[in-house]
C-alpha cells in the first residue's frame, strides 16, 4: 500500500468520524451521531478517477463498509427563535453498512463525500419506535443525512 492510499484511507475515516459526530442542533432536521466515544474501525479501499469530463473534480473514490453501525438519532426543533433537541433515539444498529462515494472539493474549498451508493443488510436492531418511522425511511433519513451533512 503506498503512502497516497494510506493517507486517502485516513482521510476518508477522519471525514466519516467528523460527519457521525454528535453536534448541536443549528436547524430543524434530524441529526444521526455514533454511539459512545470509541473509534470505529471502518474497512476501507481507495481507486483513483481516469481523467474524464464527468469526473473531473473527484480526488478519489472509495468504498467504506462495516459489519455494524451503531447510531443514535436527535431531532432538532425550534421554540421561540431557538434551536433545541426534542428527541433523541437509540441505538439504532444498521448490519452490512456499505458506503461507495467519491471525495470532491466543494465550493468553499471543503472536502466533501458525493454518494453513488448507500447499502445496508436486511437487519434493523432500535429499542424504541422512531415516530412510526420504518426501517425503509430510516434508511432514507441517513441517505439525507450522509448527501446533505458529508
Amino acid at each position: 500500500m503506498t503512502d497516497k492510499i494510506r493517507l486517502d484511507i485516513q482521510r476518508v475515516q477522519w471525514m466519516m468520524e467528523s460527519c457521525l459526530s454528535k453536534r448541536p442542533c443549528t436547524s430543524r432536521t434530524t441529526q444521526f451521531y455514533v454511539v459512545g466515544n470509541r473509534n470505529r474501525q471502518y474497512n476501507t479501499t481507495i481507486a483513483y478517477p481516469q481523467s474524464t469530463p464527468s469526473n473531473r473534480n473527484v480526488l478519489f473514490f472509495f468504498r467504506l463498509s462495516a459489519a455494524v453501525l451503531d447510531l443514535n438519532v436527535t431531532t432538532c426543533i425550534e421554540r421561540q427563535g431557538i434551536f433545541q433537541t426534542h428527541r433523541t433515539f437509540g441505538p439504532i444498529g444498521f448490519s452490512r453498512v456499505v458506503l461507495e462515494a467519491g471525495v470532491v472539493v466543494d465550493t468553499r474549498g471543503r472536502l466533501r463525500f458525493r454518494k453513488n451508493l448507500l447499502a445496508f443488510g436486511d437487519s434493523l436492531a432500535y429499542p424504541v419506535n422512531i415516530d412510526n418511522r420504518d426501517y425503509q425511511s430510516l434508511v432514507q433519513m441517513f441517505a439525507a443525512f450522509i448527501d446533505e451533512k458529508c
